[in-house]
């Protein structure tokens, strides 16, 4: 994968270079960061892919996902679709996403699902990475913190869950 200097964050964002070794051939793809207006945005929910989640920090107190309810989608709340849209436009692309290089107990932690123009869409969270249609991205800074959770947190108390 190339990426430009400096990072673009919106746009055409890279390009990915395959290699088929036996043919000798090289393929390029133009990766294009996926852009949703909100007006056409629906039927936004979230859900936990666990109830528990490894913590690096301190391997003995996992993180607790509140109300897993079983892995039960919840909406998210309109300032929160806002808020996630305002994250992921900030974010550069860093990596294709293979899932191979997540494995557990570095999984993704959260899905975000729903309906733009009429085709579903769905984006995986893992701490501070947003996985989108096969590519990982992210914003600057370290995460330390589990944003994915305190998001899925902030989701909850703005709907009266928590």
């Amino acid at each position: 994968m190339e990426l430009p200097n400096p990072r673009i964050k919106n746009g055409k964002v890279s390009t990915f270079y395959s290699l088929e070794l036996c043919t000798k051939k090289i393929s390029a793809k133009t990766i294009s960061k996926p852009t949703w207006n909100n007006n056409e945005i629906r039927n936004v929910t979230i859900r936990s892919l666990d109830s528990l989640y490894y913590n690096p920090y301190n391997q003995n107190e996992p993180f607790v996902v509140p109300h897993f309810e079983r892995g039960e989608k919840v909406a998210l709340h309109p300032k929160m679709i806002e808020g996630f849209l305002l994250f992921f436009n900030a974010c550069y692309i860093i990596a294709p996403y293979n899932k191979n290089e997540f494995p557990a107990p570095h999984n993704p932690h959260f899905e975000i699902n729903f309906t733009y123009n009429g085709q579903e869409k769905s984006i995986l969270l893992y701490w501070g990475k947003y996985i989108a249609d096969g590519f990982v991205y992210t914003g600057e800074g370290s995460f330390i913190e589990p944003s994915d959770l305190r998001f899925w947190e902030a989701n909850l108390k703005l709907l009266g869950l928590n």
